[in-house]
C-alpha cells in the first residue's frame, strides 16, 4: 500500500511539474513572438519613410535642377496655359521665328511631374507655403502644422494619417530658397537661405501591410512549431526525472536496511569521535555522518541521509564558508581526479546554531567493502592551531611594520633579528645586522661608565631605560630612546635581550627650534611694548624737522645736518617697524633690491666711525638682484660689521667683505653645508681677524638676550635679529670661527631669476592742501601741535585736543563744524575708534583718519571693514599726512 502511495504521489508531482514547465516555455514563445511582430511592424515603417524620402529626392532634384535656370520656357497649350501668378516676370515671350513660349516656373513643372507620378505609380505629391501665389499650394492644417516645425529648425516630419479612409505614411521636408527662386518669389521679400514653405508626398501603405501580414502568418506558424518541439522536450525531460526520483527511492531504501547492518559498529567507533565524517557510496550519496558533523555544519543526520553530496554542498552546506566558491572548487576537483587522498583548510562562519572555527578537510576514497568506490570525508577542529598561528603572525607583521626599532640578540649581546626600522634608522640591512654586535653604531659620545651600568642592570634581570647617541653605517650621528629587557626561559635563565628603540633625532632638533620660537616671541613681545611710544618720539623728530628744514632756505646754515637728522629719524623709524615684522606683529612689502649698493652705503657710513687701526677690505660688485627690505638689508649688514669690529676694537684687524653670486649646480661647500634648494644664490661673507669663537658659543649666538659683552655695550638682541631678519629673506645665515682666528659669517640669498631695473626715486613732489576744518586729537601735546603746524602750513583750519573727551564735546557742541577728524588710536578714558563711533552717533558722515604708534587692537584691514576713511602708522611724514588728509576729503566730498 505504502509503495503504491509513494508512486502516486511521483505522478502528481510529474503532472504539475509538467504544466509548469508548458506554461513558462508558452509565456517565453509568446514574448518573443510579440517582440518580432513589433520589430516587423517597425520595419516596415521603415521601409514606408525610405521610399517617401526616395520620392522626394527625386522630386528636390527636379525642382533644385528647374530653379537654377530659372524656369524653363514652353510652348503654351490646354495643360500648361500661361500662369496667371507670374504676371510680376517676363512671363510670355516670342522667337524670332514667331513660336510663342510660355515659362514654366519650377513649382509649376513639379507639380505636372507630381501628377504624372501619382498616375503611374499612386505615389502622391504636393508642394505647399505659408505665402502662397497659387491658391492650390495652400497648406491644409496638417501642412500648417509642419511649416511652423520647420521654422524652429525640424528638418523632416513624418506621420501616418488617413487619406480618403485609406492609411498613407505622409512625409514633408522643407523648401529652401536658392538664387533661382528670388526671379519668381524675391518681391515677397525672401532671401537665399530662407524657407519657403515644403515640399511633401502620400505612400499609401496597402501593399506593406499585405507583404507583413503574409510574413507574420508564417512566422506565427514556425512559432507554433518551436512550441509544441518544446513540450515534447520538456514530457520526456519530466519523465525521465521521474525514473530517476524512482531509482533513488530504491537506492535509499537499500541503503537503510545496510546501515541497519553496520549501526552497532559505526555507534561504538565513529559516532564519539572529535572529527566530523561523512561516508559516501560510489554515487555520492550521504550514507552516515557522525554527531561532530551535525555540530560543524547545524544539520541532522536524518535531513541529509541519501541526499546526494555535491547537491548538499552546492545548495546548504557551501554557504556556510566564507569563502563558499573556493570551498566548492576543491571538493568537486577531489571527486573529479578520484584522488587517494586530499585535503585543504576551509573557514566554517558562526550562525546562531554554530562556532566560528576552522576545518581542516580531508577526502580518502574507499577501495574495498560494502561502499567500494565511495570515499569517507573527515572536518578535523583545527581553530586553536589557526588561532596561535594568526597571533605569531600578528605579532610578526607588527614588529616587521613598526617605526621602532627591534632588535633581538643572544645573551652575549649578538644580534639574530632586526626589523626593517632598524636598516632605515642605522644604514646597516637587516642581512647585515644578523650576527653583529650592536657596538658597531656607537659613536663613542657614551663613556665606559655607561655601557658598565647597562650591562649591570640587564644582567641583574632587570629592563633598562635610556637615551643612546649612536652612529650610523654613512657616520653622521642620531639619537635613540630605548628599552632593553631580558628574555627568560622556563628555568628563568636569561637566553635573549630585546630592544626596542626609537630615533628622535628630529624631535630633539623640533625640540630645540622650539625653544628658539619662544625666545624670539618674547623679543616680539619687548618689541611691541616700546613701538607706540618710540614711534610717537620719533614723530615728533621728523615732523618739527622737517617743519624747520621747510622755513630754512636750501643754502641756509645746517640744512644739510637737518637732513641727516631726518634720515636717521627714518632709519630708526624703519628699524621699529622691521622688528614688527621680525616679531610677526606687522608686515613687511619686500621689493627687488641690488645688495651692493646698500652695503657700500653701510660701509661709507662705518668708516667714519670706527678706528683707523681697523682695515676695510671690500670686493663688492654687482651681481644681481634679492627679494628684499632694504632697511633689513642694511641692519643685517651693520650688525655683523658692528660686532666684527667689536671683536677687533682693542688689537686691531681686517674687516673683509665679500659679495658674489653662485650659479645653479656649484658645488661650493659654503653652500652644500645649508643644504639649501637647488637654484641660484647671491653669498655675502663678513669675515674679521678678531678673537673668535668656540664651538659651544656659536651655538648660542643666535639666541635673544645672548651677549658676550660688558654690561652696558649691548642688548644681545642684535644676531637674533639678523637671524630673523635673513629667514625673512628666505635665506640661511651660518658661522665659521676659532678662537684666535677670527670668525666669518656666511649668508645666502636667493637670487631673482631675472635682474630688475630699481627705478630712481621720485623727484620732491608738491604736496595737495586745501581750506578745510580739521580736528586733531592726540594725547601727546608735542604731536598734536606738529601736526596742527603741518596743516595749517598747508592752508587748513586745525583745531586741536590733547584729551579724547573734550574733542568729542567739542565736535558735539558744532557737528557740522568739521569737515575732518585726525585722531590717535590708544588714549586714555577713550580710544581712536570709541571717539569715532561716538561722533558718528551724531554725525554718520564724518571722515575719519585713524593714526597709530602700534596697536593690536586694530590694523589697516579693520579700520577699512569699521569705516575709517584713512589710517596712518607713526612716526607720521608730513607728505603722508597730507596726501592722506586730501584723499579722504576728496572722496567724502564726492
Amino acid at each position: 500500500m505504502g509503495r503504491w502511495y509513494s508512486h502516486k504521489k511521483n505522478w502528481t508531482r510529474f503532472y504539475r511539474n509538467m504544466f509548469i514547465m508548458v506554461m513558462i516555455w508558452m509565456l517565453v514563445v509568446g514574448g518573443f513572438l510579440v517582440v518580432h511582430i513589433r520589430h516587423e511592424r517597425l520595419a516596415s515603417l521603415e521601409l514606408l519613410k525610405n521610399e517617401a524620402r526616395a520620392t522626394l529626392n527625386k522630386d528636390l532634384a527636379i525642382r533644385l535642377w528647374a530653379t537654377s535656370h530659372g524656369g524653363v520656357y514652353v510652348p503654351p497649350d490646354r495643360r500648361t496655359p500661361p500662369n496667371p501668378y507670374l504676371k510680376h516676370v517676363e512671363r510670355d515671350i516670342e522667337t524670332r521665328s514667331g513660336k510663342k513660349l510660355t515659362l514654366l516656373n519650377p513649382a509649376y513643372a513639379l507639380r505636372q511631374i507630381m501628377d504624372e507620378y501619382e498616375k503611374l505609380f499612386g505615389v502622391k505629391g504636393k508642394i505647399t507655403s505659408l505665402k502662397f501665389l497659387n491658391p492650390i499650394n495652400a497648406p491644409d492644417e496638417w501642412e500648417s502644422k509642419v511649416l511652423k516645425s520647420f521654422e524652429e529648425n525640424a528638418e523632416e516630419y513624418s506621420e501616418m494619417v488617413d487619406v480618403d479612409g485609406i492609411p498613407h505614411m505622409r512625409l514633408m521636408r522643407p523648401l529652401i530658397v536658392k538664387e533661382g527662386c528670388l526671379k519668381c518669389h524675391g518681391y515677397q521679400g525672401y532671401e537665399v537661405g530662407d524657407i519657403r514653405g515644403g515640399i511633401g508626398v502620400f505612400i499609401p501603405v496597402g501593399k506593406y501591410d499585405l507583404i507583413r501580414k503574409n510574413k507574420m502568418l508564417l512566422e506565427m506558424a514556425g512559432y507554433g512549431i518551436v512550441f509544441i518541439i518544446g513540450v515534447f522536450v520538456l514530457g520526456l525531460f519530466s519523465f525521465r526525472k521521474l525514473q530517476q526520483i524512482e531509482e533513488r527511492r530504491r537506492a535509499r531504501k537499500e541503503i537503510l536496511q545496510s546501515e541497519e547492518k553496520y549501526r552497532s559498529l559505526t555507534d561504538d567507533v565513529l559516532e564519539n569521535l572529535m572529527v566530523g565524517v561523512f561516508i559516501l557510496d560510489k554515487d555520492f550519496s550521504i550514507v552516515w555522518i557522525n554527531r561532530s558533523m551535525e555540530f560543524y555544519f547545524g544539520i541532522k543526520r536524518d535531513d541529509v541521509i541519501g541526499k546526494n553530496n555535491k547537491e548538499l554542498m552546492e545548495t546548504s552546506i557551501q554557504w556556510l564558508f566564507d569563502d563558499p566558491e573556493r570551498f566548492l572548487k576543491n571538493v568537486l576537483a577531489f571527486y573529479a581526479g578520484d584522488a587517494d587522498l586530499a585535503s585543504f583548510k576551509c573557514h566554517v562562519l558562526c550562525d546562531g546554531t554554530r562556532e566560528e572555527r576552522w576545518l581542516e578537510y580531508r577526502s580518502q576514497s574507499i577501495a574495498s567493502g560494502f561502499y567500494a568506490g565511495g570515499r569517507i570525508e573527515y572536518y578535523t577542529d583545527i581553530t586553536s592551531q589557526r588561532n596561535a598561528e594568526q597571533e605569531r603572525l600578528r605579532l610578526f607583521t607588527a614588529i616587521d611594520q613598526a617605526y621602532e626599532t627591534v632588535v633581538i640578540t643572544d645573551k652575549k649581546g649578538t644580534i639574530q633579528f632586526a626589523n626593517p626600522a632598524f636598516e632605515r634608522t642605522t644604514g646597516y640591512s637587516q642581512k647585515e645586522a644578523i650576527g653583529l654586535n650592536p657596538r658597531v653604531i656607537q659613536s663613542g659620545q657614551h663613556d665606559a661608565k655607561f655601557y658598565h651600568e647597562l650591562w649591570d642592570t640587564l644582567s641583574s634581570g632587570r629592563s633598562w631605560r635610556g637615551h643612546f647617541i649612536n652612529k650610523r653605517k654613512d657616520g653622521s650621528i642620531f639619537e635613540e630612546e630605548a628599552s632593553i629587557t631580558p628574555i627568560k626561559n622556563d628555568e628563568g635563565e636569561i637566553t635573549n635581550y630585546v630592544a626596542v628603540k626609537r630615533d628622535v633625532t628630529r624631535e630633539l632638533e623640533i625640540e630645540s627650534q622650539l625653544r628658539q620660537s619662544q625666545k624670539m616671541e618674547s623679543l616680539g613681545l619687548l618689541a611691541g611694548g616700546i613701538a607706540h611710544d618710540f614711534n610717537n618720539i620719533l614723530g615728533i623728530i621728523i615732523g618739527y624737522s622737517d617743519i624747520i628744514r621747510v622755513d630754512l632756505s636750501p643754502g641756509a646754515e645746517h640744512v644739510k645736518e637737518l637732513g641727516e637728522i631726518i634720515k636717521a629719524a627714518n632709519r630708526a623709524k624703519d628699524l621699529v617697524s622691521q622688528i614688527l615684522a621680525f616679531s610677526r606683529q606687522s608686515k613687511k612689502q619686500f621689493v627687488p633690491i641690488q645688495p651692493n649698493w646698500i652695503i657700500k652705503e653701510v660701509l661709507k657710513m662705518l668708516r667714519a666711525s670706527i678706528p683707523t687701526t681697523i682695515k676695510i677690505a671690500q670686493d663688492i660688485p654687482k651681481c644681481g638682484t634679492i627679494l628684499g627690505d632694504p632697511t633689513q638689508l642694511h641692519q643685517i649688514v651693520l650688525n655683523l660689521c658692528t660686532n666684527a669690529y667689536h671683536a677687533m676694537r682693542e688689537s686691531g684687524g681686517v674687516l673683509d667683505i665679500k659679495l658674489q653670486s653662485l650659479l645653479p649646480g656649484e658645488s661650493d661647500m659654503m653652500i652644500s653645508s645649508f643644504a639649501l634648494a637647488p637654484g641660484s644664490y647671491i653669498l655675502l661673507e663678513i669675515g674679521d681677524t678678531g678673537v673668535g669663537m668656540t664651538k659651544s658659543l656659536q651655538d648660542k649666538i643666535f639666541d635673544p638676550y645672548f651677549t658676550t659683552k660688558k654690561r652696558g655695550e649691548g642688548t644681545g638682541l642684535g644676531l637674533s635679529v639678523v637671524h630673523g631678519l635673513v629667514k625673512n629673506f628666505g635665506g640661511h645665515i651660518s658661522v665659521t670661527s676659532e678662537p684666535g682666528k677670527g670668525s666669518i659669517f656666511r649668508i645666502c640669498f636667493p637670487q631673482l631669476k631675472q635682474d630688475i631695473l630699481i627705478p630712481p626715486p621720485p623727484e620732491q613732489e608738491i604736496l595737495p592742501g586745501g581750506n578745510e576744518k580739521i580736528l586733531i586729537v592726540d594725547d601727546e601735546a608735542s604731536i598734536a601741535r606738529m601736526e596742527a603746524i603741518m596743516l595749517e602750513s598747508l592752508g587748513y583750519k586745525v583745531s586741536s585736543y590733547t584729551s579724547s573727551i573734550k574733542a568729542l564735546n567739542a565736535f558735539l557742541l558744532e557737528p557740522e563744524g568739521f569737515d575732518l577728524v585726525v585722531t590717535d588710536m590708544t588714549m586714555p578714558d577713550m580710544n581712536g575708534v570709541e571717539l569715532m563711533r561716538s561722533m558718528q552717533e551724531q554725525r554718520q558722515d564724518i571722515p575719519v583718519i585713524l593714526c597709530t604708534g602700534f596697536s593690536d587692537l586694530v590694523d589697516k584691514e579693520k579700520a577699512r571693514s569699521m569705516g575709517v576713511g584713512g589710517y596712518l602708522v607713526k612716526p607720521i611724514l608730513k607728505g603722508d599726512l597730507a596726501k592722506a588728509v586730501r584723499k579722504v576729503l576728496d572722496k567724502f566730498n564726492g
